[in-house]
């Protein structure tokens, strides 16, 4: 009986609960997802010294100081945090055998070539399209395949290198997220400046009668902090919420999700873990963000100016009719066959057995 495959996810970021972005959401439900189907999973991660791991965790916790690898099994699966991940790959290649790395966010072809060195088969899965942040020249290695979680993005990076990454979606589950809404307020995730922070306030500024919530994702300088909080006090209509990771509680009192981007969205997450509960969107058209919308929203340009964006916000709070119309386009296309977790997971498999069969291959006939 053949040994089940181990999957190394590996990031230069930190991990939850040290942070939470979309790239981590998705890493966390592709991993709940891969357990169930009989793979091992783990992550290896940065650990933060000024973001520590919270007491209830870190009794559970088996430190290792030689080389400072923390095991943190909180999560459902093993999270390996590392001062610096890269230097963590050889030891924990050795230790724990991964059949495949799968290398994300935060300076990747850092971390690819570490594992490639070590003789592991690896796949770059891009979630950004920040590409002048890849750690490294693109190249195109036997060992080493690409995915993206975008059609946009594939595009972007196909012509950038001349390499086609394999389309796959983020993971949503979306029992994780599905809630009655209460529809009671507009939600703006990562109030960050390239998030489009300055739109979201200025359409509170517009719509005083509109109740917004803010809710922290990324970290903020000090400086970006006490200048959000200012311009939040000064808009009674904002309340401002902490990071999460149970985005639930928010969810259930959101009627539009707020998604007014300046970068180019790989994809867009919370757009979708919201459509699971019928809350349309209304986001930049830009990046991935239209394919992660659908019809279950609408799209204006970051460009437009703020009369544009008031006017789609008041035509989506204001008009029960079109608010409903695309409250349902929006649950319907969460629910469309290709978005499905089983299926998400079916491709994912696939490049993983894929890449490894090659790399075998490769190993076979060279005799390493």
């Amino acid at each position: 009986m053949a040994a089940p495959m181990k999957v190394l996810f590996a990031t230069n970021h930190a991990y939850l609960p040290q942070r939470v972005g979309g790239s981590e959401s998705s890493t966390h439900d592709l991993c709940l997802t891969l357990r169930e189907c009989g793979v091992e999973v783990g992550v290896l991660s940065r650990l933060l010294l000024w973001r520590p791991i919270k007491a209830k965790y870190r009794r559970q916790l088996s430190l290792r100081w030689g080389n400072c690898i923390l095991r943190d099994d909180t999560n459902g699966y093993p999270v390996f945090r590392a001062w610096e991940p890269a230097l963590a790959v050889p030891e924990l290649v050795r230790d724990q055998r991964p059949t495949i790395a799968v290398i994300q966010a935060g300076r990747p072809l850092t971390l690819a070539e570490q594992f490639t060195t070590s003789g592991v088969p690896t796949i770059v899965y891009l979630r950004d399209a920040f590409f002048d942040n890849l750690g490294g020249a693109v190249r195109d290695h036997p060992d080493v395949r690409y995915a993206a979680n975008s059609r946009d993005l594939t595009r972007r990076f196909a012509e950038a290198f001349g390499i086609v990454p394999v389309h796959i979606p983020p993971l949503v589950r979306s029992e994780r997220y599905r809630v009655e809404s209460l529809r009671k307020h507009v939600t703006f995730v990562c109030p960050y400046p390239i998030k489009g922070v300055e739109i979201a306030l200025q359409l509170a500024g517009r719509r005083p009668d509109i109740p917004f919530v803010f809710v922290e994702s990324w970290r903020l300088r000090p400086v970006q902090r006490l200048r959000l909080r200012w311009r939040v006090r000064s808009n009674g209509n904002i309340t401002l919420r902490s990071t999460t990771l149970d985005m639930r509680p928010v969810y259930r009192d959101t009627k539009i999700i707020l998604v007014p981007s300046l970068c180019f969205e790989a994809w867009g997450r919370v757009v979708s873990e919201a459509q699971v509960s019928a809350i349309p969107a209304l986001a930049s058209n830009r990046g991935g963000l239209p394919e992660s919308v659908g019809e279950g929203g609408i799209l204006v340009d970051p460009d437009a100016g703020i009369d544009a964006w008031q006017g789609a916000l008041s035509r989506m709070w204001d008009d029960p009719a079109e608010y409903q119309r695309l409250a349902a386009l929006g649950q319907q296309h969460a629910l469309r066959p290709e978005f499905q977790p089983s299926t998400i997971v079916s491709q994912l498999l696939t490049l993983l057995a894929e890449t490894v069969a090659g790399y075998d291959g490769r190993r076979g006939a060279s005799g390493r």
